[in-house]
């Protein structure tokens, strides 16, 4: 098993609090989580939450630094009284009670809104950096994904969350295209559109929903006619700034460099690759992310705009998405602590200098 190192940032709160006076008894008592217990309907994506979420408490140590779980599920079985003989199946677990906030909320309230960015970012990208070391795609990394506390991001909701093989996409095979097929057309009704997943995946997804065995130049201009589009229709401000045009044309040309050795392959040929690219998608997503959080800082932090640490910010990060056959957690590393020493900026620290205050 690989062994997941401690960030640096938990490791001084561990030490803050072995140096602190609180009586150890006290100490523990104060820290003792509460949890709730709640009850929800037993569907698929609830049995795959319940089955991601047990393989992280067994296999990631620490795992509650950097995830928020569902802990100890039981199946249970409710006869319904209404409709004699029936019984509908739900699943109960337990959730820690938490100080806890959303993402967005996290970012309109702090006053350090550059630290902030910049801290959750990089302890967001550990925590893919220990999903891709077991093998876990999470596979749905938005803003409703993410809650802070503490000033801290955990990741949830690992209901359409998988386990990568070699040899599968999936390891289990019930969670196969079709449902992904099902699934987009749910989260298109309403209005999510999936963009934080790469256009590769749309691109599967649409030769499975079509029939169509091969890829063609005008189809993969349609698929990523079809992600920009998408892509605008979210309801940010001043998203004109960010999404210009100069980069769509860059990110255009990207993606044919990067998908154009799919032309002359096979329908399994083609879902193969594309699949063995999947744990990748996580880091596209996070790069997704932050940069559509970015016009929301513009709006509510208004000071942010100008600095010239967060622009080239967003150009590292735009670079990012533009291909995913050069996405990598070793390049995004290297790139991010560029970006971040270039003004002075130690990640994970409590102090930060004058140009990203």
């Amino acid at each position: 098993m690989v062994m997941t190192p401690m960030p640096k940032y938990i490791r001084k709160m561990q030490i803050q609090n072995m140096n602190s006076q609180i009586p150890i008894q006290k100490y523990m008592k104060k820290h003792q989580p509460k949890r709730v217990q709640k009850l929800g309907p037993e569907t698929y994506f609830s049995l795959q939450e319940m089955k991601i979420s047990n393989y992280i408490i067994e296999t990631i140590p620490y795992y509650y630094h950097y995830f928020f779980l569902r802990q100890n599920y039981k199946k249970v079985n409710i006869q319904n009284k209404e409709i004699s003989k029936t019984t509908s199946k739900f699943l109960l677990w337990e959730e820690i009670v938490e100080r806890k906030l959303g993402f967005a909320e996290a970012f309109q309230q702090t006053r350090r809104p550059i630290s902030l960015y910049l801290d959750s970012l990089q302890s967001l990208f550990h925590s893919c950096q220990i999903l891709q070391q077991h093998h876990l795609v999470h596979f749905n990394l938005v803003a409703d994904s993410v809650i802070f506390i503490e000033d801290i991001p955990r990741i949830q909701d690992f209901s359409t969350s998988f386990l990568f093989t070699e040899t599968s996409m999936f390891q289990d095979s019930d969670y196969n295209l079709n449902r992904i097929k099902n699934e987009i057309k749910e989260t298109t009704q309403t209005k999510l559109y999936l963009t934080h997943r790469p256009p590769s995946w749309h691109l599967l997804c649409f030769m499975k929903e079509h029939g169509i065995q091969r890829i063609s130049m005008g189809l993969l201009d349609s698929v990523l006619d079809n992600y920009i589009e998408n892509m605008m229709k979210y309801n940010i401000p001043n998203k004109e700034e960010l999404w210009d045009e100069a980069f769509w044309e860059s990110f255009r040309q990207g993606w044919y460099f990067s998908l154009q050795s799919l032309f002359s392959k096979s329908e399994k040929e083609i879902q193969e690759e594309i699949r063995r690219e999947s744990l990748r998608w996580d880091l596209y997503s996070l790069c997704i992310l932050y940069l559509q959080l970015i016009p929301f800082l513009w709006l509510h932090h208004p000071e942010t705009k100008e600095n010239s640490f967060i622009q080239k910010g967003v150009l590292f990060l735009k670079k990012n998405i533009c291909e995913i056959s050069v996405l990598s957690h070793s390049t995004f590393q290297m790139g991010l602590e560029e970006w971040m020493d270039s003004h002075g900026y130690e990640i994970g620290a409590n102090s930060k200098t004058s140009s990203t205050s």
